[in-house]
C-alpha cells in the first residue's frame, strides 16, 4: 500500500492497494483518494477494504515508512506483519550511498576518481 500524489487538480493523495498472485503478479486490489494523511484517514480506508474483501486478512503488509500508515493498519490487523517495501529499501541506500561517497569533498582529481569507482561497485553489488 501507498500513496501516489498531484494525481487530480485537488492534489489528494491516492491510496493504492495491490495484491500478489501465486504467480508473483500483482493487480490493484484497491485504491481511494484520500482526505488526508491522518492514521483516521488510512485508518477508514484500510477498514472499507478489509471490510468488503474475504474475511480473512492478509498475509503479510508491505508498505513505505509512513507511520499513520503503518499505525492505523497495526489497529486493524495486529497480527498481520509488517514489512518495508523493497523499492523504498532500495532507495534509502542508494541516497545514503551518496552522501557517503561525495566526491566534491575532495580536493584532489585522482581522489575524485577512486572515490567514484568505490561508489560504483557498491551500487553493482
Amino acid at each position: 500500500m501507498g500513496c501516489t500524489y498531484k494525481t487530480n487538480k485537488y492534489r489528494l493523495p491516492l491510496l493504492h492497494i495491490l495484491d500478489c498472485t501465486n504467480l508473483q503478479t500483482f493487480f490493484s486490489a484497491g485504491y481511494c483518494f484520500l482526505h488526508g494523511e491522518k492514521q483516521e484517514d488510512y485508518y477508514w480506508a484500510l477498514s472499507t477494504f478489509l471490510h468488503r474483501i474475504n474475511p480473512s486478512p492478509p498475509k503479510v503488509f508491505i508498505s513505505d515508512q509512513e507511520d499513520a500508515l503503518k499505525s492505523a493498519a497495526l489497529e486493524l490487523m495486529p497480527e498481520v506483519p509488517q514489512i518495508l517495501c523493497v523499492w523504498h529499501i532500495s532507495m534509502n541506500a542508494l541516497s545514503k550511498a551518496q552522501y557517503v561517497w561525495r566526491d566534491r569533498d575532495s580536493s584532489m582529481e585522482d581522489e575524485k576518481v577512486e572515490i567514484a569507482e568505490m561508489r560504483t561497485d557498491f551500487m553493482a553489488q
